[in-house]
């Protein structure tokens, strides 16, 4: 399962979750677009989580 999107969507997707600080060390390559995600991003994650509950 992935996210349906196209190429110019998912560059926006992740610079602005990289400017808002929750993800980091943002690498794209054909294959895809790789992230790790910051203590910032699994804390609004759990956040997420625990309401969507």
């Amino acid at each position: 399962m992935g996210i349906q999107a196209s190429t110019f969507e998912i560059e926006e997707m992740v610079g602005s979750l990289s400017e808002q600080g929750y993800i980091s060390n943002v690498e794209k390559s054909p294959k895809g677009v790789f992230c790790s995600i910051t203590s910032t991003g699994s804390e609004k994650a759990q956040e997420l989580l625990e309401t969507a509950l």
